[in-house]
């Protein structure tokens, strides 16, 4: 069975990757620990092989537009901020999460838990991706209808 369905597939060669991709990671990496991250083994995974890689791909909610994300730290350390992701969203997950890059046009961060889940989230938004990078890839390219985690008071 393959791993993303054909048109993903495109998306993703469009974008510069190939099945045997693998690169450095060593600036995520650095950039990741600054930052006060865990970095689980499936996030370096992931960013050796979509690292960088800009996938653009149809808009969920507007056919006739385009939608991206990017898993890249240099640009999501900048843009974003750490406490939603090291606090806020992964108290409402239940477990840690590392920050692998962004979606939407920049507004969302990509957020990544040790067991490989995606979830991603815009302030007090937050939603499931998919239950692994692939898949996180495959729900974004074919605009799969996204599950909104609910805010948890904190006690």
């Amino acid at each position: 069975m393959p791993r993303f369905s054909k048109d993903t597939e495109a998306l993703l060669i469009k974008a510069g990757w190939r099945e045997e991709r693998k690169i450095d990671t060593t600036v995520y990496e650095r950039a990741l620990i600054e930052e006060g991250f865990e970095i689980p083994n499936c996030v370096i995974a992931l960013l050796q092989e979509f690292g960088g890689l800009r996938i653009v791909h149809p808009h969920a909610k507007v056919p006739e537009e385009t939608d991206d994300f990017i898993f890249e730290m240099v640009k999501a350390t900048f843009i974003s901020r750490n406490g939603w992701v090291k606090e806020n969203y992964s108290h409402r997950v239940g477990k840690k999460l590392c920050r692998v890059g962004e979606a939407c046009d920049a507004h969302m961060i990509l957020a990544m838990s040790s067991d490989g889940e995606v979830f991603a989230g815009f302030d007090s938004f937050l939603c499931y991706v998919g239950s692994s990078g692939d898949d996180a890839i495959e729900s974004l390219c074919s605009g799969r209808v996204l599950r909104e985690i609910p805010q948890i008071e904190k006690t």
